[in-house]
């Protein structure tokens, strides 16, 4: 599907290329739309193209369990996907790839990788460069974020109010209410409570039960954090070792067909 160079503008995909040389490069490649929420990539599936971003946002993620997704990056455009199915032997796509919103892309078939490469060697800078930014940024998800997105209300809850119970100025506030209320009862015996002080207690000591209970069901919650935390760590290890494995590989490829372009031309 051909499309008009004024997009180009908007988009800088290969800001190297001038208008002319990008031109030609369409030849080369198939423009695709894919509406927001379409699965562009399925991992397990072969794949035989890879897919520069001209417009729009896609999400690579894995799915873990049954039915959990589990966001590895966002690209946005100027961006690439799916260049292991053309660098590497392996034509195994790795990730999901779904469109965040309406996406257009470029796709290039393997078949032609390196016409596209010999003519415009610049490309094969440019992925290299991209490919070593990725490196440099190659870190578990936000372990914290998730936690705190997996806990329910009710913990979320719970462990707020423990919070604003152990600060200091709940504790000021506490002890100053509980020394007015004893001054007030010594000035005016009778008004808000008898001489032995019995109100008083019976609030003290249903405080004292209810700071207790909220006080093991927070730890509780943290037994629960702690176990979440685990297996978030254990998942975004054994992720990052396969992207680190999978990109080394692209790396080690790409370098490979660059000399070996080099030596016939």
């Amino acid at each position: 599907m051909s499309v008009g160079l004024n997009r180009r503008a908007e988009t800088l995909l290969f800001p190297a290329l001038s208008a002319g040389e990008w031109e030609k490069l369409q030849i080369f490649m198939e423009y695709k739309n894919f509406p927001a929420g379409q699965l562009i990539c399925e991992a397990g599936e072969l794949g035989h193209t890879m897919f520069f971003i001209e417009q729009g946002e896609v999400e690579l993620y894995t799915i873990k369990g049954k039915d959990t997704k589990q966001i590895v990056r966002t690209l946005k455009a100027g961006k690439f996907f799916g260049d292991g199915a053309v660098l590497r032997e392996d034509k195994t796509r790795t990730l999901h790839v779904r469109a965040k919103n309406d996406v257009w892309v470029w796709e290039l078939h393997r078949d032609k990788f390196e016409d596209v490469i010999q003519a415009h060697p610049e490309i094969a800078i440019f992925m290299l460069r991209e490919m070593a930014q990725w490196f440099t940024t190659l870190v578990p998800a936000n372990i914290a974020i998730r936690l705190e997105a997996e806990r329910t209300g009710a913990e979320k809850l719970v462990v707020k109010t423990v919070r604003a119970l152990g600060s200091i100025p709940f504790f000021v506030l506490n002890t100053a209410l509980a020394v007015a209320w004893m001054g007030i009862n010594r000035c005016f015996p009778n008004l808000i409570d008898n001489p032995g002080l019995p109100v008083l207690s019976i609030i003290l000591g249903f405080e004292a039960i209810l700071v207790t209970v909220l006080v093991l069901a927070k730890q509780n919650a943290d037994e629960e954090d702690a176990n979440r935390r685990t297996q978030a760590i254990l998942v975004n290890t054994l992720g990052t070792e396969r992207e680190v494995k999978s990109l080394r590989a692209s790396v080690n490829e790409l370098k490979e067909t660059i000399a070996t372009l080099k030596v016939k031309s």
